[in-house]
């Protein structure tokens, strides 16, 4: 992802902000939260809003959608490589923004393949089943696992 990023900036390893500049300034934040299996993270994100807290759900439609996404890329391809080994997970608020995640791995594949390890979350028959991400945007993915090639 050759894209253009917003600056960020992090005061410990596991938050970063950065400002989204488009129709308005809006602080956007990122964070990255240890989840019970050994090694695992989950990659969260959203909009600080005036009262300290963030919100995952709102659709800021500031005009500037690929640059917020390429930062937040950038951020987590930072994290991984200050955390060789660890595996971040990540979906959407809800199954289309998944989707939208899914086109975007899709799309940047072959790049990102050299690099980094990415695998998707499935449920077959009712059970939870990480497997190779997979090219075919038929599946309906539950969300992805990025980790830096071993």
């Amino acid at each position: 992802m050759n894209s253009e990023i917003y600056e960020f900036e992090s005061s410990n390893i596991y938050e970063y902000r950065f400002k989204s500049l488009g129709k308005r300034i809006i602080t956007k934040v990122v964070q990255f939260a240890p989840l019970n299996i050994q090694g695992y993270y989950n990659l969260g994100f959203g909009d600080l809003l005036d009262n300290g807290l963030i919100d995952d759900n709102i659709e800021s439609n500031n005009n500037d959608l690929k640059k917020v996404i390429s930062t937040i890329g950038a951020i987590l391809f930072n994290f991984l490589y200050q955390n060789p080994g660890i595996k971040v997970f990540f979906h959407g608020s809800n199954q289309q923004r998944t989707k939208v995640y899914g086109l975007i791995i899709k799309r940047y594949y072959k790049k990102l393949k050299n690099n980094y390890e990415i695998t998707s979350l499935l449920k077959i028959d009712g059970i939870l089943v990480e497997i190779p991400f997979d090219l075919d945007d038929s599946k309906n993915y539950l969300g992805f696992f990025i980790k830096l090639n071993s």
